[in-house]
């Protein structure tokens, strides 16, 4: 994982159909276990022109341990105020070579604290990561790259 990996584009290639791979990203996002760097979205989906399939996860916050913590942070609870509304977007699209699915991640919307620092970035590394690995778990022969 790498520190900005959040200000980058992810790119998927799988054996899985797209509507299981929103069903992961959705999943990713809004259920979990227990997790050092938890956090809560909400996820609405949609179907644009030519059948591309998007999601769209809007953070709500910390939530966990992490989550309680904050509260007793001024400058944490600043933080996770600024990044509140920031949204991740995954997009879906059939027809890649050998019935695969090809998608993209990416942080859409984000807001700096301090002139340059994305404002709960660690949160939404965590959180792309939990995507890959529930992607991987639909084909372990899974390609990521990162623009």
């Amino acid at each position: 994982m790498g520190i900005f990996d959040h200000h980058r584009t992810w790119h998927f290639e799988l054996a899985s159909p797209p509507d299981a791979c929103l069903d992961a990203f959705a999943t990713s996002l809004t259920r979990g276990g227990p997790q050092l760097l938890a956090s809560r979205w909400q996820v609405a989906r949609s179907t644009g022109p030519g059948g591309q399939q998007t999601a769209v996860g809007t953070y709500e916050g910390r939530g966990g341990v992490v989550g309680l913590l904050t509260t007793m942070s001024r400058r944490s609870a600043s933080e996770e105020n600024a990044a509140a509304g920031s949204r991740m977007t995954f997009q879906v699209a059939p027809g890649a070579p050998g019935g695969r699915t090809r998608a993209t991640l990416a942080m859409t919307a984000t807001t700096r604290v301090f002139l340059f620092f994305t404002a709960d970035a660690r949160f939404f590394r965590s959180t792309m990561n939990r995507v890959a690995r529930r992607l991987r778990s639909l084909d372990p022969g899974l390609s990521v790259t990162k623009a």
